[in-house]
């Protein structure tokens, strides 16, 4: 795996009811791929892809706008993208989703421990997630807007999140087989999330040393869960 290899091709049985765009290159699928996001993502044909989950660069509305543009291109109709971003940016990053894409929803994660704004003397408890869809939202499952946190999860990346939260999201808004991306993967925690739950991914990220350890991390990564394990994420 540490060469590149695709998850799937390592032990096809983990996902062997999975449908992949045919136009989808082979060596994106269920894979850490090094590059450029906004480069790589033109290999990813119109209409292929069920969810877009991503914690873009802190503070890059350009990230936002970008992801809003080309969600509505690779996005099937109804599909989603939900985009973590900092509390202080929720205005601009609304506006910029905005402008390609149709507003659902803001979801919000409950912190465990609170983050200290020492700049505007603010402790917040709550981690913000723009919620947009590509017209109407096609997978009609009920979402809750406030999320129970996870914890910090820095064992693997500094700006590292809990797989939890986006295990949930991922339960809600896709089905197995389902194609997930993430541009933005760091250590990989929307690609673990994704093979816990029998869901297929792309992964992205521009660091050498974040992909090699998302690849390891991958490696181990559990097989789907268990129907009464993914109960209790609902």
């Amino acid at each position: 795996m540490t060469t590149g290899e695709p998850y799937s091709m390592r032990d096809p049985s983990i996902l062997s009811d999975s449908v992949w765009h045919p136009g989808i290159p082979h060596e994106f699928r269920n894979n850490v791929v090094l590059g450029d996001a906004r480069k790589l993502i033109r290999k990813i044909p119109d209409e292929s892809i069920d969810l877009i989950l991503c914690d873009p660069v802190y503070g890059n509305i350009d990230d936002y706008r970008w992801l809003s543009r080309e969600g509505k291109r690779v996005l099937k109709p109804g599909g989603s993208v939900v985009a973590q971003y900092g509390n202080y940016f929720q205005l601009e990053v609304l506006n910029a989703m905005a402008e390609h894409l149709d507003f659902v929803w803001p979801l919000v994660e409950s912190l465990i421990l609170p983050n200290s704004h020492f700049d505007r003397k603010v402790i917040s408890r709550l981690k913000f997630y723009a919620w947009f869809s590509k017209g109407a939202r096609r997978k009609e499952r009920w979402m809750v807007d406030i999320i129970p946190g996870g914890g910090k999860s820095k064992e693997w990346h500094k700006w590292g999140d809990h797989p939890r939260v986006f295990q949930f999201i991922i339960s809600r808004l896709t089905s197995p087989g389902d194609v997930v991306l993430d541009p933005f993967t760091g250590a990989g925690t929307v690609p673990v999330a994704c093979l816990s739950l029998g869901r297929n991914f792309i992964a992205f990220d521009i660091d050498p040393t974040a992909v090699e350890t998302a690849r390891k991390r991958i490696e181990t990564a559990p097989r789907p869960l268990l129907l009464e394990e993914q109960l209790k994420l609902l």
